[in-house]
């Protein structure tokens, strides 16, 4: 691998643990996302970046384009979108757009709603004329509660300094992986030297077994006490409320402390 090589994949793999991404799935598998002004605001703080910031309204200074072999220098933005583009060249990347999940029952009842519901606001009109506005604003609240979206590839692959949304393809190794990797392999072979620890290291180990055995009983006892807690409320509620203890325990994109807060959540569903 030539000197300019490792530092595009150095800068790829700065812009890949640094800028700032979501969570999601596509096609059940799943992505971390970002829009296209964030990559380029994360490569203008880099240090690549030649002169951060945004160029001159007079600059008429055209992008340089990204190839293998080549320096890598961020004068202007533009400059930034080049060498996204050359990420998308290489499928570090890919474009997606942001879709509406509409249900297909949401919209055959509120079809049926909206065809009920002008003549009987017109013979309450006169007698009550608050409570159709009023019940229009929640039905409105819920609606807007309700929306789901879900991604799918754009059909243009073209890397753009907006609010455009991108997926990572490029999951490179990180640090942390490593040094993970590192701790299991030693941990190993400190393992099989356990005939050689003197008594009062193997005392402390099992010590810290228990303590391990104790932490994984608790969080499968959580495991099996939110998922009861959550199926006596939906029969309670006939599946109007839904409550959940830890409702983030069971999600990756959190790490060991996010994954106990809240400690509670509570959704309900709207009135039909």
């Amino acid at each position: 691998m030539s000197k300019d090589k490792k530092t595009l994949e150095g800068v790829a793999k700065y812009l890949r643990f640094n800028v700032r991404t979501k969570a999601a799935v596509l096609k059940r598998e799943k992505v971390e996302y970002f829009t296209g002004s964030a990559a380029v605001d994360t490569l203008m703080k880099s240090k690549w970046a030649v002169v951060a910031g945004e160029a001159s309204e007079g600059e008429t200074k055209k992008p340089k384009k990204h190839e293998e072999g080549s320096e890598v220098e961020f004068h202007t933005r533009a400059d930034a979108v080049s060498f996204c583009n050359y990420l998308i060249d290489l499928q570090y990347m890919l474009r997606v757009n942001k879709v509406e999940v509409k249900a297909s029952t949401d919209t055959t009842d509120t079809g049926d709603d909206e065809a009920t519901q002008p003549s009987k606001s017109v013979e309450q009109e006169s007698d009550q004329p608050k409570k159709p506005a009023k019940t229009k604003v929640k039905g409105e609240e819920a609606k807007k509660k309700k929306k789901r979206y879900r991604l799918e590839i754009h059909q243009k692959q073209q890397f753009r300094d907006s609010d455009d949304l991108y997926i990572w393809k490029y999951n490179p190794p990180s640090t942390s992986t490593y040094v993970i990797g590192f701790v299991v392999v030693l941990g190993a072979v400190a393992w099989t030297l356990q005939p050689l620890w003197p008594a009062s290291t193997r005392v402390a180990m099992w010590y810290v077994a228990m303590a391990a055995a104790c932490v994984i009983g608790v969080l499968l006892v959580l495991l099996v006490l939110r998922w009861f807690l959550f199926g006596i409320v939906v029969v309670a509620t006939l599946g109007k409320v839904h409550f959940w203890v830890f409702p983030n325990l069971n999600e990756e994109k959190y790490g060991f402390v996010d994954s106990f807060k809240p400690i509670y959540s509570i959704e309900r569903s709207g009135d039909s």
